[in-house]
């Protein structure tokens, strides 16, 4: 059975996410693109910078690394909401509760990291917060 590392789980993911996401640029620049492509666009950039940013998490202090990744990570979820709403013909702004997640959600975030350091509970938490955002 062969096992992967969680380090060597989030290169390949940034790596897709940066062809992707550079192929999704060079489209939007070039081509007439439809509603919400933009926002897709700019949730796999997000979800790059986020894997990115965990990557380099032993380099780069934990505010920047850890907090700022997941907040992006979330981001990019909402982009992705954002741009199939916009596909859909309806309006693509954040509600005031969409807000008050990404809020709660960096305080929680940011209390597992800072306070009561627990990758798990912080898993947990992430899970129901990417529900919430989609």
């Amino acid at each position: 059975m062969v096992h992967i590392d969680v380090p060597t789980l989030f290169i390949v993911s940034a790596t897709i996410n940066i062809v992707l996401g550079a192929q999704l640029a060079y489209v939007y620049r070039t081509e007439k693109t439809y509603p919400g492509f933009r926002d897709w666009m700019l949730g796999t950039l997000f979800q790059a910078a986020g894997f990115v940013l965990l990557i380099t998490r032993l380099v780069v202090p934990p505010f920047i690394s850890s907090l700022c990744a997941s907040a992006l990570l979330v981001a990019s979820a909402a982009r992705f909401l954002r741009g199939v709403r916009r596909y859909g013909g309806h309006s693509g702004r954040a509600s005031v509760d969409e807000l008050a997640v990404y809020v709660i959600s960096a305080a929680v975030f940011g209390y597992f990291i800072f306070v009561d350091y627990r990758t798990s509970i912080r898993v947990v938490v992430f899970r129901p917060v990417l529900r919430t955002s989609v």
